[in-house]
């Protein structure tokens, strides 16, 4: 077998190096060792042909001491095991590029045993995935698998453990679709999406939508001027709701005034059924532009006249050697699977970004910010907020902030949400969610990660957040503050432990409680 490479990055940074080195798993290896075995034999980059993939399984133990494990107003003590074990697999290739990260966490609880459960956690993403057929035909699927809120006033618990008002949620989306060439005049694109939510315990929240999309753009002939022309049509089945259908065309010119600055206009109609028993008309327009000054910063605007009123989507980035920007702001409909999210950047995400510069090929730059996030003892998903479950197509109106700062020995995370929700489809009623009570749900979050690396081999995290969601009365109001310091050393080359201290605050009318728990977890890496 071929002697095992030094990753690229390791010789690009080696102030990286010195507190990954440990952590990382090799990068490569050549041969053609089948999925199966590598999952049997550990975390290694394969090359095949053109393909390259990752695999790396894991399990961890942990056990939570709490002084509330009911989540109760008076407290009782509880001893809490969890069992974890999951893996990662992602692949980059001509014709293959994607990531699946999946765990299976059993949950034991030592006095109240009915509470016990298992949970499912999937990320599933392809977008630009999988070609089918050469040049030709392609396929985009993801898939999610969590926890979410039932209610955006209900009951939110520590560490992702089960319990309050949260339900297991599974949504899938398949979206295969057709590209050409009309000589150098247009390119087409014909797109078909099938997308759906499943809620087990809470089938109200359950959806189905399935639209068509065929989009053409302007050719090679075009040089500043650009065109583009695109109709949808999308039919959303609501498990407590109805059947809705909305289509929409718009066509839109843009003009290169710079190779770095693009202004554009659009125009067209939506038809949609929303607000009426019938589908009506409504035109639309809009104006917009992006820019990208250099290739670490970048701005993106775009505002139109819709027929729930101003819709507009910015997005800005801008990284240096050490630190990543990132705002966003968007006003939109959710027309599919009418779900409320205020979840925005992962800490993964924030250095998925910033360690571009450091790593340009994505699958050696995945597995150096997860060798980082280890090494440092950051959970890759520690910036996502709770999502809220809703059961119509909704209008959403989200700001973020964020921010990471890559010190030496020290690593900033810092983001700030704002979000509103409404009812976008009036004439749906009687579904039991949120908006039966108010007209709207307001979630504002904030989360702050600091971490410090102690030695070679240990570091120490502090995470600070805080969430506050409410309505239109006064009884619609929640706020959960949560207080985490952490301790994680490497035991192995394969193993780390970690020890946690917790506070959680949860200030509510109806079920109010404080928490306080010490968490030791053990983790294991099959590489």
């Amino acid at each position: 077998m071929a002697s095992r490479r030094r990753p690229a990055a390791t010789a690009r940074a080696p102030e990286l190096a010195r507190f990954s080195r440990a952590a990382l798993p090799p990068l490569w290896r050549p041969g053609s060792v089948a999925l199966a075995a590598l999952m049997a034999l550990g975390a290694h980059a394969q090359t095949a042909g053109d393909l390259r993939y990752y695999v790396q399984p894991s399990i961890s133990v942990s056990q939570t001491l709490t002084d509330n494990g009911g989540l109760d107003k008076d407290g009782q003590a509880e001893a809490i095991t969890q069992v974890t074990p999951a893996v990662r697999v992602s692949a980059r290739g001509q014709r293959v590029q994607g990531s699946i990260d999946y765990a299976l966490n059993g949950v034991v609880y030592a006095r109240e045993s009915d509470r016990s459960t298992i949970q499912n956690r999937l990320s599933l993403n392809s977008s630009g995935g999988l070609e089918l057929v050469e040049n030709h035909l392609y396929l985009d699927a993801s898939a999610q698998a969590s926890q979410q809120l039932t209610t955006a006033f209900g009951q939110q618990t520590p560490g992702g453990l089960p319990g309050g008002d949260t339900t297991q949620v599974y949504t899938y989306t398949l979206s295969p679709y057709l590209v050409g060439r009309l000589g150098s005049v247009a390119n087409l694109t014909a797109r078909v999406t099938h997308s759906q939510t499943i809620t087990p315990d809470a089938s109200r929240f359950g959806a189905t939508t399935d639209s068509a999309q065929l989009a053409l753009n302007s050719g090679s002939s075009f040089s500043r001027l650009g065109w583009a022309l695109v109709a949808t049509r999308s039919v959303s089945d609501y498990d407590a709701s109805r059947r809705t259908e909305a289509d929409s065309v718009l066509g839109t010119l843009s003009y290169r005034v710079t190779p770095e600055f693009v202004v554009r206009a659009s125009a067209g109609a939506d038809w949609n059924d929303y607000r009426t028993v019938d589908k009506t008309r409504y035109d639309r327009y809009g104006v917009g532009f992006d820019w990208r000054p250099t290739v670490r910063t970048t701005l993106s605007a775009q505002v139109d006249d819709r027929y729930f009123g101003t819709g507009y989507n910015v997005t800005f980035q801008h990284r240096t050697p050490r630190t990543v920007w990132t705002l966003r702001a968007s006003r939109d409909a959710s027309e599919i699977n009418g779900r409320g999210n205020a979840a925005v950047a992962t800490v993964f995400d924030l250095l998925y970004a910033q360690f571009a510069s450091i790593e340009p090929d994505p699958l050696k730059r995945e597995q150096l910010v997860l060798a980082f996030l280890q090494a440092n003892g950051i959970a890759p998903g520690t910036l996502v907020f709770t999502n809220v479950l809703f059961g119509a197509a909704s209008l959403q109106e989200t700001q973020s902030l964020s921010f990471a700062l890559l010190g030496r020995r020290t690593t900033v995370t810092v983001t700030l949400t704002n979000s509103r929700t409404s009812r976008l489809d009036t004439l749906a009623t009687g579904i039991g969610d949120d908006f039966a009570n108010t007209d709207f749900v307001r979630q504002q979050g904030v989360s702050v990660n600091l971490a410090h690396r102690l030695s070679a081999v240990s570091s120490a995290s502090l995470a600070l957040s805080q969430q506050r969601n409410e309505g239109e009365l006064d009884t619609q109001r929640t706020r959960q503050r949560t207080v985490t310091l952490t301790w994680t050393t490497q035991t192995g080359r394969r193993s780390s432990l970690s020890l946690a201290a917790r506070h959680v605050s949860f200030d509510s009318d109806t079920r109010p409680y404080t928490e306080n728990a010490l968490v030791g977890t053990f983790s294991y890496r099959f590489n």
